[in-house]
């Protein structure tokens, strides 16, 4: 009987490791697409920035305050992508090496592409499940009025091709 325990509690633990993994796997999916979200946001801010300054080329105006404002919001939605793109890093239990950008599991201490050393920071935390699910819905972005105005005319349904 001791073996059927032992195999009960093995399968067990198989399956649980599997559902984490699955809802890493969601998790990290959840995240991507916020990272999306924001990456069109910029690109719609990218087209008005273009409209407004052809614009005022057009008119031989001095450029204003206008474009100073675009490149804020565009800076807020890089910060953005930049935080998501760590959680998804801590979800996967992994840091990035800043020699190299290769993705290095958070228990080495050493960047097994470049050799660089790695530095993990101290005051990161592991994240609980409710906790990436609230952070993922405080990232979703509301839409701007010059991101309706981008989206609502002619000029931005170009595509883009990176």
């Amino acid at each position: 009987m001791s073996f059927m325990q032992g195999f009960s509690q093995k399968v067990k633990s198989m399956a649980q490791n599997v559902a984490k993994k699955s809802g890493d796997m969601v998790e990290v999916t959840k995240i991507n697409l916020s990272i999306s979200t924001e990456e069109e946001n910029i690109k719609k801010l990218y087209l008005e920035i273009g409209k407004h300054c052809y614009k005022m080329f057009e008119e031989n105006e001095k450029i204003d305050s206008t474009v100073s404002e675009l490149c804020e919001k565009i800076k807020a939605h890089m910060d953005t992508i930049e935080s998501l793109k760590e959680k998804i890093n801590e979800v996967k239990n992994v840091v990035v090496c800043k020699e190299c950008g290769n993705e290095i599991s958070r228990d080495g201490a050493f960047c097994g592409k470049c050799g660089a050393k790695i530095e993990i920071k101290e005051a990161e935390s592991e994240p609980t499940e409710n906790d990436s699910e609230e952070k993922v819905e405080d990232n979703k972005t509301v839409e701007t009025e010059t991101d309706t105005e981008a989206s609502n005319t002619e000029e931005s349904s170009i595509i883009y091709n990176e």
